[in-house]
């Protein structure tokens, strides 16, 4: 049986030469057999054909009859998928390999052809290749959301809609088959600080769960060098501004989180107030300290007290002469016990009533050295002018505590007598006011 096959092989071969011979030279033949062949070993034998010779070669020799190949044919066997790629991180797709090229043709677009099952639902909408020539090394599985929890899932591999399973470039199925992939967690970067509160410094503690298996660590704060521990701290001003930020990864997944840590309980003693005032008139404060602060001390000289943060206007005694008072705020933060204070210097006049010297003596003992309208706290909208005998303005100033020094472009007037011009706006009553007058000035 096998030798009257292999007699059809040379005849079919003779009746190809005899077809061709002037038509071109090959290298290669098709057979074509009218039945598959079984597993097992064969000759392929050379014969005369019908034609009354076997097949010459490109120099016209012929080649012998009789002359055999010895050849062994095993039927192709479907092929199993090698692999699937290892997935990063919350993967939407898994690259599955095979070690044959798939005909491309032959996948379903619409994902049919797998299915994936395991630790959490996956839904598969799509399948495509990398496809060149219609055939493809590798076929890629769409999810229809990234799988985001750890665990082993089974991709498998089985008939889609279009009624067949995938083929290899052989024509050979697929077998249905299983394979299995791992997915790693998702990560997040979210950290916990705790603070070590003190009075001038704090102490912020750091530190990261470590969950779905972050391996990896780095703290940037401020300007300090990177910390590669999952926890760390730092000391900083208790007024201060301090930016923190973690990377963390697990070897697929990473994540990173930022947080501004505002640190304002340092205790901070402050306050503004007028630096002179009128005898009839009360002192009024600002509170501007700055902390966590649980109590407040006024005290204004040996007058007065109070407890208040923002304390009612304090009226000083009425003593016909001038005085000052020292007005001071301590401050505290009773918890931490923490405590601060600042002083102010405060002038209450012995009267208020807005006038000018008759004279003044410019020779720096301290004593009637300066010009200007005395304690004029209460002008609005200030000018003050002062004129020689001639008529010429020798000082201006709109500020009452702006003094004339009796010199003109820095060179000192001989004595004599100055005339000036003071005009403002009483800050109390409203009352528009226009002085004159003249002032000698002595040496």
């Amino acid at each position: 049986m096998k030798r009257d096959l292999l007699r059809t092989f040379g005849q079919l071969l003779h009746f190809l030469a005899a077809e061709y011979q002037f038509a071109f030279d090959f290298d290669e033949i098709t057979l074509t057999l009218a039945a598959p062949l079984p597993n097992g070993n064969y000759d392929l034998v050379i014969n005369n054909g019908s034609d009354g010779n076997t097949l010459r070669d490109n120099c016209d020799n012929v080649i012998p009859q009789g002359e055999l190949v010895s050849f062994t044919y095993n039927k192709p066997q479907p092929i199993f998928a090698d692999s699937v790629g290892k997935p990063g991180c919350a993967p939407d797709s898994i690259k599955i390999y095979f070690p044959k090229k798939i005909d491309c043709g032959t996948i379903a677009a619409n994902g049919t052809d797998f299915s994936v099952s395991g630790p959490s639902p996956v839904n598969v909408i799509g399948a495509f290749g990398n496809c060149i020539d219609g055939k493809t090394e590798y076929i890629i599985v769409k999810f229809a959301s990234p799988i985001s929890t750890k665990g082993t899932y089974t991709v498998s591999l089985k008939a889609g809609s279009d009624g067949n399973v995938v083929i290899d470039e052989c024509g050979q199925e697929t077998p249905l088959q299983t394979l299995s992939f791992i997915t790693v967690d998702t990560v997040s970067a979210d950290f916990q600080y705790n603070i070590l509160y003190g009075c001038l410094k704090d102490t912020v503690f750091f530190s990261h769960n470590g969950a779905h298996d972050v391996n990896y660590w780095k703290w940037n704060i401020n300007n300090f060098p990177p910390v590669l521990t999952p926890t760390t701290s730092i000391i900083a001003s208790a007024s201060s501004t301090n930016n923190v930020k973690l990377f963390v990864s697990n070897g697929v997944c990473t994540d990173s989180s930022s947080v501004v840590i505002a640190l304002n309980n340092e205790v901070k003693a402050s306050f503004e107030m007028e630096s002179i005032i009128c005898p009839e008139d009360k002192l009024s404060v600002k509170n501007t300290s700055t902390g966590s602060i649980d109590t407040w001390r006024w005290n204004y000289g040996s007058i007065g007290t109070s407890s208040l943060k923002d304390p009612t206007p304090f009226l000083f005694p009425t003593l016909s002469r001038e005085i000052k008072y020292p007005v001071k705020l301590v401050v505290t933060n009773m918890a931490l016990g923490c405590s601060d204070s600042t002083t102010k210097t405060l002038t209450v006049l012995d009267f208020c009533i807005i006038d000018v010297p008759t004279a003044f003596t410019p020779n720096n003992d301290g004593l009637n050295d300066f010009l200007y309208p005395i304690n004029a706290m209460k002008a609005n909208d200030l000018e003050f002018k002062v004129f020689n005998r001639w008529g010429h303005l020798v000082f201006l100033s709109r500020n009452w505590q702006q003094k004339w020094d009796g010199k003109v472009n820095g060179t000192m007037q001989s004595p004599g007598v100055f005339a000036w011009y003071l005009k403002y706006t009483h800050s109390v009553t409203g009352q528009k006011v226009f002085q004159k007058g003249a002032t000698m000035l002595i040496r």
